[in-house]
């Protein structure tokens, strides 16, 4: 006898979630021959079980996703890597939440709302009182967990607005960049959008947003991008900032003539460390770093047992509202100039390193990814 496949039939008053859930009751034979196949316990049992693993595919597919697409701006990107993937990052775990926190409250609602929910304690007045007053308190809790997503949403879009103000005053004065402004534009009217769905979808506001809408918004979106990426390909590329920037200098010096092996390492994802031939230092290394001033940047370093020196760089970034009119003043010069400079440097340093011809062999750069055990390792034997 041929077996039947499993098929998932959904009516109009069923979503995926709800047809999954039935299916696999009536697979199972653990409905109870009532015409409301959702007016029994296994029914809300299956779709809860469903539920928490649909939640877990898409806090997957978020994280898959947002993981993927920083390792591709740090592969491909030559600067602005860390804004970039920062605002990717927060972009998808933003959305992420959104979307998790609409599916529990859409699924509460409709639990709330079934003959199921009514029939529970039917009979038991203490015992419904309970249930009415327990999810009550849910759904309140879920719905105004919403409120922070309307308030970064509407902060967000005042300023992608701004922005948006900046780039066109720009453009009449001659400096402009299409793709840059029909970003701003689109992500505007992304937020826009978003704070009007969360309104409809939590509040039941009267305002007519569809999937189409972001559908749309997204395909502009990554047009706009296309366009963008044509008209930076053609910008020049400067390792520094403009010299209107400022940026700070340090040196530090080394004894290494009792040193057998130097191994050096950033926090930084790319690279940003260079060594250099400097016949005058006899026995030391001189390294310099050069970062702006919304950078700050330490080092460690310490000798072990077998003589090797280790060396490491860490950077983070202090961004304060002064440091606004620096970007200002960077995005008005990139436009200008039509020049891509090294923005890293705002949270990144360069780090140089001189040394004797003769001592070059000692030095080992680490990867971002790698270890310094696994570094020194490779050193002792494979030199």
């Amino acid at each position: 006898m041929k077996k039947k496949k499993f098929f998932v039939e959904r009516t109009a008053g069923d979503d995926i979630l709800d047809a999954l859930s039935i299916r696999i009751n009536q697979t199972l034979k653990t409905e109870k021959k009532i015409d409301d196949k959702k007016n029994n316990v296994y029914f809300w049992l299956f779709k809860f079980i469903i539920l928490i693993i649909y939640l877990l595919f898409i806090n997957l597919c978020f994280d898959v996703v947002k993981d993927l697409g920083i390792a591709l701006i740090y592969y491909f990107g030559t600067t602005l890597r860390s804004m970039l993937s920062f605002l990717l990052s927060f972009i998808m775990d933003f959305t992420k939440g959104i979307i998790i926190l609409y599916v529990l409250f859409k699924n509460l609602k409709i639990f709330m709302n079934s003959t199921y929910y009514n029939r529970l304690y039917s009979k038991d007045r203490t015992m419904q009182k309970k249930k009415n007053k327990f999810f009550k308190i849910i759904y309140l809790i879920l719905k105004y967990l919403s409120v922070p997503y309307l308030v970064i949403t509407a902060f967000s879009a005042a300023i992608i607005l701004s922005i948006t103000t900046a780039l066109l005053y720009l453009t009449i004065k001659g400096m402009y960049s299409i793709g840059a402004l029909l970003i701003t534009i689109l992500l505007f009217t992304f937020f826009y959008y978003t704070f009007r769905a969360i309104q409809n979808k939590f509040f039941n506001s009267e305002v007519l947003v569809t999937k189409k809408h972001f559908y749309v918004i997204f395909i502009l979106l990554l047009v706009s991008t296309v366009i963008f990426g044509f008209e930076i390909n053609s910008y020049d590329y400067s390792d520094s900032l403009p010299s209107s920037f400022v940026l700070e200098k340090k040196e530090r010096k080394f004894d290494i003539s009792e040193v057998e092996n130097i191994s050096i390492k950033s926090n930084a994802k790319y690279k940003n460390i260079d060594i250099y031939t400097d016949n005058s230092l006899d026995g030391e290394i001189r390294i310099e770093i050069t970062y702006f001033n919304t950078a700050n940047v330490s080092y460690n370093y310490f000798f072990n047992s077998n003589d090797d020196l280790l060396l490491k760089f860490n950077s983070t970034i202090n961004f304060e509202i002064d440091n606004v009119e620096d970007l200002l003043k960077l995005g008005v010069e990139t436009l200008r100039t039509k020049t891509l400079y090294n923005y890293n440097l705002f949270k990144y340093p360069i780090i140089s390193i001189y040394a004797n011809q003769k001592d070059m062999s000692k030095i080992s750069i680490i990867k971002y990814n790698e270890t310094l055990k696994s570094q020194l390792y490779y050193a002792k034997h494979y030199r």
